[in-house]
Formats: structure tokens, sequence, C-alpha cells
């Protein structure tokens, strides 16, 4: 018997023959997971798990395949849903889902809350945000998911999903003990009133003591001089006029030459302008130049040659310098409708890639040439649906008024999204807020043209994950990333080819 077979007999005074009592163990597999919604880094590991296609009403979460896996801090959960789904969205709301995740993470039903024939350490109900943890006398606490540490991607809606939960998130350290020794953990995912993974019994799976290989960290500054250096960063209702200390010491660690900012209410584009001049000062003769729509402000150490509105965003042409291209940047700084507001995020996605369609046929609010870079940026508020950001990557309208899709690549077809990971740890969120029950999410996006754009260094900036010696080698403190506002910055490099 294990641990599993032998709790359970003594709860219910059965003697259980071993003909009934088998749980299949799923083979631990130590992967190195980057929770960011596209999957790649899980393709050397089956299902732990198959689900029936087409066991629930249509229309209805159809659970397919799910999988796990570890590293030396953290479970892994991908699975499918059947249909387009907002994770954090209820049942009542569009897209929503009443999925919950039940995780018995020391494998013995005598400890945690009994559900579902689980010891419930953890039980998080996805589309409620509702994070419960069970003490080992069944005891409930809700938590909300940053303090516990726990992530789930993609932000926008999907069919398929991937959660990452760490081990310390059960509060034991018993239960870490046990996992981090090679213990085994099981747990169950359902759909209220609906379907269910496994459809019966329990899934049980093996932590392997292999180790998983730490992260490579990304080095802050720029690996070649002829790159030219975006960031992007939305700076929480003007906090940037607040904590100007803080955010100088960002600016001097990534030293950007493009800046798009969001959420300057409180500054006009001069501020705005003055205060990147005095954090960065260029040499003599040079001077930053900015422009602003709203609370959207792009400041730029080259010149900004035309610049103009798009709804509450904007677009500037910026002469990139002759040395380093003959192409020019067109640069749209995007901050998008928040939350639910689907339908007004729909209109402004849409109307962005009108202009750029206007930008390459000559009808746009300024000429250009048809091979300049094309950069979108910006806090787009990805907490809806897919189609939000496949017209920005495809030129596939929302709204069929607008006219006939486009390839806004060009001849590459579609334009492509940095994904930008953390620059010291397996990533990719830019926003988070300790006391909210969102899980930190990837709301903010750097979206290219690969025909004439190379990406080069990337990375988002949180301070909280910096090694000592680093945060003093750049002049950063450990807290400036919460400081500085609930979004992170984000640096991406290019190389742009030179005709």
């Amino acid at each position: 018997m294990n641990a599993r077979t032998t709790a359970l007999a003594a709860a219910t005074g059965l003697a259980l023959s071993l003909s009934l009592i088998p749980v299949p163990l799923s083979a631990g597999v130590a992967l190195p997971i980057t929770p960011d919604g596209f999957f790649a880094d899980w393709k050397s590991t089956a299902p732990a798990d198959t689900d029936p296609e087409g066991d629930v009403p249509a229309g209805s979460i159809d659970l397919g395949r799910l999988f796990i896996a570890h590293d030396d801090e953290a479970l892994y959960v991908r699975f499918e849903v059947g249909r387009e789904t907002l994770l954090q969205n209820g049942p009542g709301e569009a897209a929503g889902n009443s999925l919950r995740l039940l995780l018995d993470l020391d494998d013995s039903i005598a400890s945690g809350s009994p559900i579902e024939g689980l010891g419930a350490e953890i039980e998080i109900r996805f589309g409620s945000r509702e994070f419960y943890v069970f003490d080992p006398a069944g005891a409930i606490t809700l938590w909300t998911p940053e303090p516990l540490g726990i992530t789930g991607l993609p932000t926008h809606s999907s069919n398929e999903f991937e959660v990452r939960i760490p081990f310390a998130a059960a509060q034991s350290q018993t239960i870490a003990d046990h996992l981090t020794s090679g213990g085994s953990l099981s747990l169950v995912l359902q759909q209220a009133n609906g379907d269910r993974q496994p459809d019966t019994g329990i899934l049980s799976y093996a932590i392997s003591t292999a180790t998983v290989k730490p992260v490579k960290p990304i080095k802050l500054p720029k690996k070649r001089a002829k790159f030219f250096r975006l960031m992007t960063m939305n700076v929480e209702r003007t906090n940037i006029s607040r904590e100007q200390d803080v955010f100088t010491r960002i600016l001097q660690a990534t030293t950007p030459e493009i800046i798009a900012f969001q959420e300057v209410y409180e500054w006009t584009a001069e501020q705005t302008r003055r205060f990147v001049e005095d954090a960065l000062p260029l040499e003599s003769g040079r001077r930053w130049e900015a422009f602003q729509v709203e609370d959207t402000v792009t400041a730029s150490s080259y010149p900004i040659i035309a610049g103009a509105g798009v709804d509450d965003n904007h677009v500037v042409h910026i002469d990139l310098p002759d040395e380093k291209t003959t192409h020019d940047l067109v640069l749209f700084n995007a901050h998008t409708p928040c939350c639910g507001n689907n339908a007004q995020r729909d209109d402004e996605h849409d109307n962005l890639m009108v202009v750029w369609r206007d930008l390459l046929e000559d009808r746009g609010p300024f000429p250009i040439q048809f091979k300049d870079v094309a950069i979108i940026t910006g806090d787009l508020n990805m907490v809806g649906y897919r189609r939000q950001l496949d017209v920005l990557l495809r030129g596939t309208f929302i709204n069929p008024n607008n006219g006939q899709d486009f390839s806004p690549g060009r001849a590459k077809g579609s334009f492509k999204s940095a994904k930008l990971r953390h620059a010291h740890r397996r990533a990719i969120h830019t926003w988070r807020r300790d006391s909210s029950d969102f899980t930190p999410g990837k709301l903010d996006f750097v979206i290219y043209s690969k025909d004439v754009a190379r990406l080069k260094r990337n990375y988002v900036l949180d301070t909280t994950e910096m090694p000592d010696e680093i945060l003093q080698l750049h002049g950063l403190e450990r807290t400036d990333s919460l400081v500085a506002s609930d979004h992170l910055a984000m640096v991406a490099d290019f190389k742009i080819k030179k005709k």
C-alpha cells in the first residue's frame, strides 16, 4: 500500500485489496517551463490524461489533454478546455468558466480538505478567482495569487492554458520537504456540473529528483551599439512624477533610446521630455523629443518627424540614424481599454491597423517609406478576446466595415510579438498587483515588422527577482519595480536592415 491507500483504509476502516486500490503514477518530468501560453517547452512530455472529446453538451467546457511537469520550485499544469475561454472570467461573464483545480500536494487523504477523493491542500477556482489553502487539519485560508506565486497564461482568451503553482504555496514546510525529496502529489480538474479530469478517480504524479538547469540571466545593456533600444512602460497614473528617483534608476539601468510611456495623465509631453533628458542626457547638439496624445507619451532621442492620434493612442514617425539603417520607424504607442470593455478594445485595435494599412498605401496621416520599420507597443490590456491580438499580428479586422484583411508584415505576411522573458526568471508577465485576485498577466506587448526588424536582446525588468550584485552593478534597488508601477518595464533591442 502507498501512503494514500494506507490513510484511506485507516480513515474508512476498510480492508482494501490491492487489486482495488492502485493509483497510477504519472512519471515526473522535470522541465524548464516558462509559463507563457505558447507551450513549445512541453514538447518532450506526453499527456498525463486525455479526456474524451464531445462527452459534454456542445459549447460547454470540454476538457482534453492534460500535461504535468515540474522544476525544483513549482508544479506546472497545462490543460485544454475545448472552446474559447477566458480563464479568469466566471460563468456569468464572457467566455467564462467554473473550473477548479484541486491539488493534494502530500498525496495523503488524511491531511488537507477531503474533496473529490483528495486531501487537498490547494483549491484554485479560476473563473471566480478564488485561491484556497487548506492546512493539515482542513482549515481554509483565502489568498490572492501573487503572494502564492500562482500564474496562469495566456491572459487573453484561449482553448488551452498553463498554470504555475509553487510548491511553497501550500504554506507547509512538511509538504515542501515531501515534494523536494521526490514525493508524489495528486490532482483533479473539473468544471462545476460538467466535465472532470480524470473522468473517475484522481491523477497522481511522481516528483522526480532530477534538476532543471537554472535560468540563464539576460544582461541589461545593449549587445551592439548599432542596434536601437525601445522601452515601453505603463507608469501607473503618472507615478513617474512622484517617484522620480526610482524611474531615473530604471532609465539609467536600461538606457533606452526610444520610450513609449502610458498613463501619463498629469504631465505634458514637455515635462516628460525634460525628465527623460535629465535622466539620460545626450551628447552636445542633440536633444530628446516627445509626442503626446491623451495619456500616451513617446520620448525619442532621435527626431520625431510627424505624429498623429489614433483614438486615445498615437503613431509617430521617427528618423532613425543613417549609420544604423536607411529605414525610419513607425511607432504606435497604445493604451487600449481595460478589463471587460471588449467592444471598445476591438474598435481601437482595428483602428491601429487601419492607420497602418493606410500608411502603407500612402493614405495615412503622414507619408512614410513603404519599407519603414513598424512597431506596435504599449499596454494593450489583453485580458479579452484573442481576436484583438490577431488583428495586430495578422491584419484580420474584427469589424467588416474596415474593409479587406491585409498583410501588415508586407512580404512576410504577419507581424511578430516579442515574448520578452524576465531577465532573471522563467516568466513573461508584465503586470502584477499583490492585492488583486487576478493572477499576474501579460497585458503589455512589443509587436514588430519582422521583414525589416530583427529582435535582439530583450527582457522584462523586475528588480525583485535580481541578484544583489546585479542590482548594485546597475544602481538599482530591489523594490524599484514594485514602487514604480503595477506594470513592469519592457526592453527590446532591434537590428534594422540597412536597405
